[in-house]
């Protein structure tokens, strides 16, 4: 596994966005609707990078380029969101996504010639759940208050950020065994 540097710092842009998100109010809803949509398309540009660099592990070479090119997507919707509902919306079913791919990702490791510990594979089924229960928990909650909508969003974002950040450390191990 090459460039695992990267998804290190895809993690911690997604970790950047979710404190962003969290403190939008604070700073601002316009800054953070710059600030978000930027960290998000360097992640998924940093996401492409590792995805190219490990062609020679198929499976996870392609899990990673459908990973960049959503969060590059991604990054273009919610730039252009008018309203914060709609932004928490995106967010919401962005995350769900999200987290059904993770939740995909290991079964799809189990069918092939790839090998990855099981370890990390239980690992990554447990944060897509963990992300996709979040992500209905969003959906719910934004309809009754944006405040609390923004709060959770930014939560989940922060814990795909961290997920990325130890599957990175896993991966890293389990190359170095």
């Amino acid at each position: 596994m090459k460039k695992l540097g990267d998804l290190i710092l895809v993690g911690t842009c997604l970790i950047l966005a979710g404190i962003t998100i969290i403190i939008a109010e604070s700073v601002g809803v316009n800054k953070a609707k710059i600030f978000v949509p930027i960290l998000f398309f360097i992640s998924g540009i940093y996401t492409l990078k590792h995805s190219r660099s490990n062609k020679d592990i198929e499976i996870t070479s392609k899990f990673e380029f459908l990973k960049g090119v959503g969060l590059i997507i991604f990054a273009t919707v919610i730039f252009f969101s008018d309203s914060l509902i709609n932004f928490l919306m995106y967010v919401a079913y962005f995350i769900l996504m999200y987290g059904l791919l993770e939740i995909i990702f290991p079964f799809t490791v189990l069918n092939s010639k790839n090998k990855i510990t099981r370890k990390t594979l239980v690992f990554r089924i447990v944060a897509g759940f963990a992300v996709s229960i979040g992500a209905i928990i969003l959906l719910v909650t934004t309809y009754s208050s944006e405040y609390k909508g923004l709060m959770i969003a930014g939560f989940l974002t922060i814990l795909i950020g961290i997920s990325n950040i130890i599957y990175a450390t896993r991966l890293k191990s389990q190359t170095a065994n």
